[in-house]
């Protein structure tokens, strides 16, 4: 009985860990998206620069602990989650208002009006990817210590 229960946890752990890739596939794909929108108009990463570039990277620190979890070469992934998740979002916030306000500044020198423009299709799944990312891996920290002592019953069952 141990060993079906110790199956499933795997079992969740890998969807989990399939699950952040795929997120973390989208939010690469975000990444060339526009971050702030307005009537045609919109900004991207590569117009706002600065500190968002690093926008680009992030999402490859989640697909890598993500890949290595499958495989069972990081056992703790949610760590990694957890604090990725958390740079992205605060770098997919930062981004998202600058990105508002360089574009809110550029229709009112082009204009002469003052408009508020939208966020973007590629700062809201940012944004809602790293907030799934950062969850999953509080979730996991909170759920694998249980599993964890799990794992070791287990074990312990089996040898005896």
């Amino acid at each position: 009985m141990p060993n079906r229960e110790s199956n499933v946890v795997k079992s969740s752990r890998k969807s989990l860990d399939i699950a952040v890739v795929v997120i973390g596939i989208i939010m690469l794909f975000a990444d060339f998206l526009p971050i702030s929108s307005y009537s045609g108009y919109y900004e991207t990463i590569s117009y706002i620069k600065g500190i968002t570039y690093l926008l680009y990277i992030v999402p490859f620190f989640v697909i890598g602990p993500a890949v290595a979890s499958l495989y069972g070469k990081l056992p703790k992934a949610g760590i990694w989650y957890a604090v990725v998740g958390g740079i992205g979002l605060l770098l997919a916030f930062i981004a998202g208002v600058a990105g508002n306000e360089m574009l809110a500044e550029f229709l009112r020198f082009t204009f002469g009006t003052v408009v508020t423009p939208n966020w973007g299709i590629g700062a809201v799944l940012m944004l809602l990817g790293y907030i799934a990312v950062a969850v999953i891996g509080v979730v996991s920290l909170k759920g694998g210590k249980s599993s964890q002592q799990e794992d070791v019953n287990t074990t312990q069952a089996q040898q005896e």
